[in-house]
């Protein structure tokens, strides 16, 4: 196209000194190409934003997942081990709101906070329910439960949307 438009632009518009096909010399015709043009950049440039972004969020997700490692239970796995377990990690992203861990229910997994926060509470005796602390990027939640099979304390709830994964029971 640029090629084409330096031709018109350099020769004028005399048809008969240009050797384009089928295509007309005439202004519409650079208008057109001129259009053409633009719209191949706006192109190349969303696609080059949205690789751009993409390994933006790739580079974010690896650190993110990488926090877990800060964790007192895998901060003392070896490399090895804290490999194994990366290949594990798969995040999603539950909106605000969902209950991630329901209490009482038996352990299916342990679940790591990619990105976000996580509520967690129990239910008194008297049936309130008492938040015990937020969980944030790094935490571990269910561990406990998934090493002895008892059901999970606690239950855990997304306060804004988050990114977590869930390593089943078997698998960890």
């Amino acid at each position: 196209i640029d090629k084409q438009l330096a031709r018109m632009r350099n020769l004028g518009n005399n048809p008969a000194m240009l050797n384009l096909g089928d295509l007309p010399a005439t202004p519409g015709h650079i208008a057109q190409l001129e259009e053409q043009r633009r719209t191949l950049q706006h192109q190349q440039t969303a696609q080059n934003a949205a690789a751009e972004m993409q390994a933006s969020a790739a580079a974010t997700n690896e650190a993110a997942i990488k926090a877990y490692k800060k964790n007192e239970f895998f901060s003392s796995l070896s490399e090895a081990a804290l490999a194994d377990i990366e290949l594990l990690l798969v995040p999603v992203s539950p909106p605000a709101g969902r209950v991630l861990i329901p209490a009482p229910p038996t352990s299916d997994g342990v679940r790591v906070v990619i990105e976000g926060e996580v509520k967690l509470s129990i239910n008194s005796s008297d049936g309130r329910r008492l938040s015990l602390r937020i969980a944030k990027a790094g935490d571990v939640l269910g561990l406990s439960s998934t090493l002895s099979g008892n059901p999970y304390e606690m239950t855990a709830d997304v306060l804004y949307p988050a990114k977590i994964a869930h390593i089943e029971r078997q698998a960890f």
